[in-house]
Order: structure tokens, then C-alpha cells, then sequence
């Protein structure tokens, strides 16, 4: 009683109030509440600021991540990319044509994926071609892929970027290009699609993989190859396991992961929106 008394004075004096009173007061009662303000790590020092985490309160600077969400184009715009990625395909060998897009401002989204999982087949089928260049040559034991991005121009509107595949090999023997791709500044990449297989997951090289595309603050978003593996239900669990994973642990993936499944032709439409929508390229009528 003596004490809420003596506050009571304390706050009704103009004079005293702003110098003894601070802008975040406690309640007094059989326990003390939490402040009325929402503190700030600037305001709280790191004992107080743990308790208030525990109790449900978290920091100003804390990002809100959005959860992951299934993808569904419109009709409009699957008539639209299957009209533009088959039409004029070619791969980009003369280095002055891809100075030229590139000085054009065309964008570009990059393939990337451990060795053998299938990034060229995706890209063929995305491209609506079955072979625009032979990666592999002779016996299965005798195949060597190349150590070099490669450029695929679809219509003059956008490049596609084959990136040799990681894991196989050390990570200073994946390729200096490789790394110079994603290390020095792109204006023009637009995003960096990441392939796993259903069955596998995220293994150790594609945790590896998204450490340095977090390092480097790239957007990425997944591809889930091989979604006929399993049944329905048993793949819409392991693609949540992978949507959680990646929930907790990144900050640049985009939320959407697209599944796929190259011989019943699925998914294909689903990552050609994905990739105008990321290149900005689509039509203001659609």
C-alpha cells in the first residue's frame, strides 16, 4: 500500500515524472508483468531479452518468412509459355551473342543440381527440345560432363544456364566458372532453380549447395524431380519434410517447391510460369 502510494505521487508530479518514471513501467503486484511496450535488442540487455523470447516476444528485427505454397498457373498462362519456350531454342556457343543479350538486359535463370540428377533433362523438357546438345558421350563408365556453364536462349527473351552438376568431386574441382558465376555480380539473374530427386532429399553437397547460395543472398526455389517414385500420398510427405526443412533452415529460397515428373510429362508447365514470372516476362494482358 505504501508503495503504490508513493507512485501514485511520483506520477501525478509534472516535474518528476518524465526524470524517475521510465517510458517502460512494470506493473506491481503479487508478480511483474511484461512491459507494455514491444522491446527492442537496443532497449533490453541479453538476460531480459531471453526471458521476453521464451514468454512469446521476439525482436523488431526478426524476419517474417512466408510459409511454402503449392503453385497452380493459370490457363492463360500455360497456352502462353507452351507457345514461347518450344519456339525458337538454340544453344548460345558464339560468346559476342551472349554479350549482346546480356547488354540487352535479357534475363537469365540458372540450373543447378548434384551430378546425375538430372538438370539437362529438365531443361530439355522445359525448352520443349529433346536434345539441343549432347552433354554425355560414349559408355555410361566413360561419360565426362563439362566443367562449363552452358546458354540456351529461348526466343531471344530469356537464357537458360546449364550448370554442371556438384557433389561428384571436390568443391575447388566443380569448376573456378562455376563459382565466378554465382560469386561476381549478375544484374541479369533472376533466380537459380535448384533440382533434387524425391527419393534422396536434401543430401549433404545440396545442404552445402544452399549455405553458399544463402551466402551469396541468391533466390533459389526447388525442384523436385521423380515425383512418380512414390504415390500420391507418400510424396506430398516427403515434400513437406523438404518445404519445413527449408523453411527453418534458409532465408532466400522462394516458397513454392515444384514437382516434376518427366515421363508422364508433369510439373513442365508449372516451372516454365515460374520462370517468367521470375524474368518479369509475361504479358500485361495475362
Amino acid at each position: 500500500m505504501i508503495w503504490r502510494a508513493f507512485n501514485t505521487v511520483l506520477r501525478a508530479t509534472p516535474s518528476t515524472r518524465t526524470l524517475l518514471i521510465p517510458q517502460r513501467t512494470f506493473t506491481v503486484g503479487s508478480k511483474l508483468s511484461f512491459p507494455r511496450v514491444k522491446p527492442t535488442l537496443s532497449s533490453l540487455g541479453r538476460q531480459s531479452l531471453a526471458h521476453l523470447q521464451e514468454a512469446g516476444y521476439e525482436s523488431e528485427n526478426t524476419i517474417e518468412k512466408t510459409r511454402f505454397t503449392d503453385f497452380s498457373p493459370k490457363k492463360k498462362h500455360i497456352a502462353y509459355v507452351e507457345d514461347l519456350f518450344p519456339k525458337n531454342p538454340y544453344h548460345l556457343k558464339d560468346t559476342e551473342k551472349l554479350h549482346q543479350l546480356r547488354t540487352a538486359d535479357i534475363k537469365e535463370v540458372a540450373f543447378i543440381g548434384r551430378s546425375g540428377v538430372g538438370k539437362t533433362a529438365v531443361i530439355h523438357a522445359v525448352a520443349g527440345r529433346k536434345k539441343m546438345m549432347k552433354t554425355f558421350q560414349g559408355h555410361k563408365k566413360d561419360r565426362k560432363a563439362t566443367k562449363l556453364p552452358n546458354f540456351f536462349s529461348i526466343d531471344d527473351k530469356l537464357i537458360l544456364v546449364d550448370i554442371p552438376g556438384y557433389g561428384r568431386s571436390s568443391w575447388k574441382d566443380w569448376g573456378p566458372e562455376c563459382l565466378a558465376y554465382f560469386t561476381k555480380p549478375k544484374p541479369n539473374l533472376t533466380r537459380v532453380f535448384l533440382i533434387l530427386e524425391s527419393y534422396e532429399g536434401l543430401k549433404t553437397a545440396d545442404r552445402k549447395m544452399v549455405k553458399f547460395l544463402e551466402k551469396h543472398k541468391i533466390e533459389y526455389q526447388v525442384i523436385i524431380t521423380k515425383a512418380d517414385h512414390y504415390t500420391n500420398i507418400k510424396f506430398r510427405a516427403q515434400k513437406a519434410l523438404i518445404e519445413d526443412d527449408l523453411f527453418d533452415n534458409t532465408q532466400t529460397c522462394f516458397p513454392q517447391v515444384l514437382p516434376m515428373a518427366l515421363p508422364k510429362k508433369k510439373g513442365i508447365d508449372e516451372v516454365r510460369c515460374s520462370i517468367i514470372r521470375a524474368c518479369k516476362i509475361q504479358p500485361a494482358d495475362i
